[in-house]
């Protein structure tokens, strides 16, 4: 028997409907051992208007069930109109279409939005916070392409949230942080594949969340 009781569950890339049914259960099941679960779904499905090689509609459709289940979402822009089954736009954007993008989905799962990664009319990258209230949270953009941002991001995130920090307050220092992790990838000779340093970022953290 599965005795253990979870205060949050965190997923991220799943490549079958099947697995998405498993977590689904196991969330429910969760659920009714601590009805204080929190529950934070990555909705990692493509990127650039595309979905991923091992992805199709009923992988989407799927994951628009998952959703459902989640406390906080944390999709960019392409997941974004895939989960709203509508047809993909090319950033830059405007704050008000993600705005309206943020709402509809806040609408569809009935939980709190992140939208990640936003290329905005500015030249800065964006994060959307739509928990009843919409802020946009902006921070520079840096050239190039960097592996791993997204769950960087997430996990940072979630740490501070956990921390009781509020949403706003966690997407606003996990953006920081991912950009000043960006900032020591790029002074590297590292390959870029090999991931973001965000090692280097851990003090600056762990300072913040005890509030030092």
């Amino acid at each position: 028997s599965f005795n253990l009781i979870f205060n949050s569950i965190y997923s991220g890339y799943l490549s079958s409907p099947e697995q998405v049914d498993i977590l689904m259960d196991f969330i429910q099941k969760q659920r009714k051992l601590n009805p204080n679960l929190i529950v934070f779904i990555d909705p990692v499905m493509g990127d650039n208007g595309n979905l991923y090689n091992a992805y199709n509609q009923n992988l989407v459709d799927k994951n628009k069930e998952l959703i459902k289940n989640a406390n906080i979402i944390f999709p960019n822009m392409t997941e974004s109109y895939f989960l709203l089954g509508k047809e993909y736009k090319p950033g830059p954007y405007s704050s008000e279409e993600i705005k309206s993008v943020a709402r509809e989905l806040q609408e569809l799962c009935q939980a709190s939005v992140v939208i990640t990664g936003i290329e905005l009319e500015n030249g800065k990258i964006g994060i959307a916070v739509n928990s009843n209230h919409f802020h946009l949270i902006e921070n520079p953009k840096l050239l190039g392409k960097f592996h791993g941002t997204g769950d960087v991001f997430a996990s940072f995130l979630i740490g501070a949230y956990l921390n009781q920090f509020s949403l706003y307050d966690s997407a606003n220092l996990a953006g920081v942080l991912v950009y000043y992790a960006a900032k020591r990838t790029a002074q590297r000779s590292q390959p870029r594949r090999d991931g973001l340093d965000f090692e280097g970022v851990l003090p600056l953290y762990i300072k913040e969340l005890n509030g030092k």
